[in-house]
């Protein structure tokens, strides 16, 4: 995982797109799940059915109203409107779990990447993310206490704040944070601003395209 996430780091340094990128940092759990509240049901009288809680999938408009809202970045500049046209006939109709394939996520994946490209805009360059500065090359531009702060402003902005379901900061952290500090500090990244970009963008995208955006 970790040398994929280092090869395509450094194409990131000639490219835009860093879908591929933010793979590496993928957390591997189930997408989404049909859940049944269980216990006391099992006496409910067979008249009386138990509470269903559902989860749904967003078509892509759903979705890019969800990541615009957090990012800041417009659906309407580039490059989201370029990704969007790329992607829209793989969007998902319909809203069942069942129904979500790999091309849907390959999809929402994408627009993910595209959006954090205004989220390294709209947040980390304004330097809304104290410890974080992508002007300077990754070891010396994205320090510990950044990520830390970073993975807090995820769970403020990605999740809008505390709701069920969702993974806490501590669960973010652990499951990108070994992997972008491999990556920050190894001899192969590229010990340039746009390689801090694309640390940052890779991590961003990885929690933007998680279930919790994606569901309903």
């Amino acid at each position: 995982m970790k040398i994929l996430f280092v090869a395509l780091l450094v194409v990131y340094g000639c490219s835009a797109d860093s879908h591929s990128i933010k793979r590496a940092l993928q957390n591997k759990g189930p997408v989404v799940a049909d859940q049944k509240v269980s216990g006391a049901a099992d006496q409910t009288p067979a008249a009386v059915e138990a509470p269903i809680f559902k989860l749904a999938i967003k078509n892509c408009d759903q979705v890019m109203r969800t990541m615009e809202r957090i990012t800041g970045a417009s659906r309407l500049q580039p490059p989201v409107s370029t990704v969007y046209e790329s992607v829209k006939g793989s969007c998902p109709t319909d809203p069942s779990p069942d129904s979500l394939d790999g091309s849907q996520i390959v999809a929402f994946n994408k627009l993910a990447t595209a959006f954090c490209a205004g989220y390294v805009t709209n947040v980390i360059k304004k330097g809304l993310v104290s410890g974080i500065d992508v002007a300077q090359p990754p070891k010396v531009g994205v320090t510990d206490a950044g990520l830390d702060n970073l993975y807090d402003d995820f769970f403020k902005r990605f999740y809008l704040g505390p709701r069920s379901g969702i993974p806490d900061v501590a669960k973010i952290k652990a499951s990108i944070d070994s992997t972008l500090k491999e990556v920050r500090d190894a001899a192969t990244t590229p010990a340039t601003a746009r390689g801090s970009e694309a640390l940052i963008q890779a991590a961003c995208s990885t929690v933007l395209g998680s279930a919790p955006v994606i569901t309903q």
